[in-house]
């Protein structure tokens, strides 16, 4: 069953990310690579984005007659075989649920390029937010969606 205080919880977390991330939107490299606490905070506010997409993914679909996803990529996936998000958007975001791991779990090999050009994805983030409530205000789950 869908619950509005955790769409709401989940929804407030990726708002706030991607208030921290936008002002770091066009950075340059060399300011990044010099910049330990800056690295950090694109890291780190990413990864909480990332999961936080993916959870409300989850969360949506753990309301539907269907097997869960066996992995953080599915979630996307599924969302857009389900019609919930458009499949170009899923499969953007399957590569950022990827993305996360990597942040998460490979951090040491990071690519700061890569990083930094991951940025340029907020505005997915955002597209798949207004899909996913308009979903969610259409099947009368969430009254006061975005």
């Amino acid at each position: 069953m869908v619950e509005e205080s955790t769409i709401r919880r989940l929804l407030h977390v990726i708002e706030h990310r991607l208030a921290r991330l936008q002002p770091l939107v066009g950075v340059s490299i060399d300011s990044y690579v010099k910049d330990q606490d800056l690295q950090d905070k694109v890291e780190r506010n990413l990864e909480v984005l990332i999961q936080a997409c993916t959870d409300l993914g989850a969360h949506v679909l753990a309301d539907l007659p269907l097997p869960m996803p066996e992995s953080n990529r599915a979630v996307f996936t599924t969302l857009a075989a389900q019609g919930i998000i458009d499949r170009g958007l899923g499969e953007r975001l399957a590569r950022m649920a990827g993305f996360r791991n990597l942040l998460a779990h490979e951090y040491a090999d990071l690519i700061p390029e890569k990083v930094l050009a991951s940025l340029r994805s907020l505005d997915d983030v955002r597209t798949y937010v207004q899909q996913l409530t308009r979903y969610l205000r259409d099947q009368g789950l969430f009254a006061n969606a975005h």
